[in-house]
């Protein structure tokens, strides 16, 4: 796989190991088969490099953290944003969802953690896109 002459920033697997995640430099994000590297999805809507990605334990979304000052969740399968936190003030460079996938964790510049409940927000996202 190339990046397009972009550095790569990290990598993830999903939790059953059939797509990765590729966090880049250029704010994009790119989810790919395991089996055949073909690109699944592009996620476009960072203004700043992507430090980390982590997949939800059931694997259908992704939240991505952002030198923007953001945090983003994404349907995994569609590449859509379903969900935007920015309460940071500086880049977010930490992210991870709790083992139920109730929770998302995010740490930023200074020190601070925010966690988030990340399941109000995506029923009212997803029932959003469906309308």
């Amino acid at each position: 796989i190339q990046t397009a002459g972009k550095q790569a920033r990290c990598i993830r697997w999903n939790p059953d190991g059939t797509r990765f995640a590729i966090c880049r430099d250029d704010g994009l994000v790119t989810i790919h088969d395991s089996e055949t590297m073909e690109l699944r999805a592009s996620l476009k809507n960072h203004l700043g490099q992507v430090f980390r990605v982590d997949w939800h334990p059931d694997g259908k979304r992704l939240a991505t953290a952002s030198e923007d000052g953001t945090v983003r969740i994404w349907d995994a399968l569609t590449g859509t944003q379903t969900i935007s936190f920015d309460r940071f003030e500086g880049p977010v460079s930490s992210v991870a969802w709790s083992h139920d996938g109730q929770s998302l964790a995010a740490g930023g510049q200074q020190g601070i953690v925010q966690i988030f409940d990340a399941t109000i927000g995506y029923q009212r996202a997803m029932n959003e896109l469906r309308h």
